[in-house]
C-alpha cells in the first residue's frame, strides 16, 4: 500500500514541526536504557526455557544437555545474562544517587546473630557456576552419573553454596561499602545442596579485634549455611576487616 500526500496532524507529531529525524532520535535515546533493562529482565526466563529444552530433547538416547558442548553454551549464556544484569543494576544505582548502607566496626555487637533471606538453588545456578568456574565435574552436570553416587543424583558445587552465601550476606546491606578485606575463610562442607534446596546464611559475631590503625577493625563471624530443613550444609568462619566510624 502506498499513500501519497498524507498529512499527520500536528498533535500526533513526535516533537516540533520541522525538526525532522532529530525528534525520533531523541526519543530513542531516552528509552534505550529502559529497553535494555526490559531485555535483561526477560533473559532469565529464556535461559530457564533453554535448560528445560536441553533436558527434555534427547539424542543418541540421552538428553542433549548432558553433552559438554551444549552444557558449555548454556553456561556461557547464563554468565553473560548474569553479567548484564549486574551492569544494569550498577547503572541504576549511579543514576539514582545510591549510597552504601554498610555498618561500621563499632556497630556490630558481640554474639549478635544476623540471618539472611533465603534463596532456592536452581539447575540454572549450577550450570552458570560450571561455566564460570570451568568445573564440569559429572557429579554436578551428569544426572545419570549422579544416580550412581550416594547422593542419588546431581548436587550443587560446594563452592557455589559458599558463593551464594556471600551474596546473601552482601544483600543484607550491613557489609556494603564498609568491608575493606576478607582476610580469612575456613570452610567445612557438612551436607549436600540438592537442586531445589532453599538455603540461607546465619552469621554470628564471634570476635572483635581493634587494630593498630584507628580507622579499621577485624571481626570474626561464624557463618553457617542451612537448608529448608534447618540442616547445616556449610559451616565456616569469615574474618573481615571493617571500617570504623569517623
Amino acid at each position: 500500500m502506498i499513500l501519497d500526500n498524507g498529512v499527520i496532524p500536528p498533535e500526533n507529531l513526535p516533537g516540533t514541526l520541522g525538526t525532522g529525524s532529530r525528534n525520533p532520535g531523541a526519543i530513542l535515546a531516552e528509552i534505550r536504557g529502559m529497553a535494555g533493562s526490559l531485555s535483561l529482565g526477560l533473559a532469565p526466563a529464556a535461559l530457564e526455557a533453554s535448560i528445560q529444552y536441553a533436558n527434555e530433547r534427547t539424542r543418541f538416547g540421552r538428553p542433549i544437555g548432558t553433552f559438554q558442548a551444549v552444557a558449555h553454551k548454556i553456561a556461557e549464556t547464563a554468565t553473560e545474562t548474569d553479567n548484564g544484569q549486574r551492569t544494569d543494576s550498577r547503572r541504576h544505582h549511579t543514576m539514582s544517587g545510591y549510597r552504601f548502607r554498610g555498618r561500621t566496626f563499632d556497630q556490630f555487637e558481640p554474639d549478635e546473630v544476623i540471618v539472611t533471606a533465603a534463596r532456592t538453588v536452581t539447575e540454572a545456578d549450577v550450570v552458570n557456576f560450571a561455566g564460570l568456574s570451568g568445573d564440569y565435574n559429572p557429579l554436578h552436570t551428569d544426572e545419570e552419573f549422579g544416580k550412581t553416587t550416594p547422593f542419588g543424583g546431581r548436587i550443587a558445587h560446594g563452592m557455589l553454596g559458599l558463593a551464594i552465601a556471600t551474596g546473601l550476606a552482601n544483600q543484607l546491606g550491613v557489609f556494603e561499602g564498609t568491608t575493606l578485606a576478607l582476610m580469612q575463610q575456613t570452610v567445612k562442607y557438612t551436607g549436600a545442596i540438592r537442586f531445589g534446596d532453599t538455603i540461607h546464611l546465619e552469621l554470628k559475631v564471634a570476635e572483635k579485634k581493634e587494630t593498630s590503625k584507628p580507622d579499621r577493625g577485624v571481626i570474626t563471624f561464624d557463618a553457617d549455611v542451612l537448608n529448608q530443613r534447618g540442616e547445616a550444609v556449610i559451616k565456616s568462619q569469615w574474618v573481615l576487616m571493617i571500617k570504623r566510624g569517623a
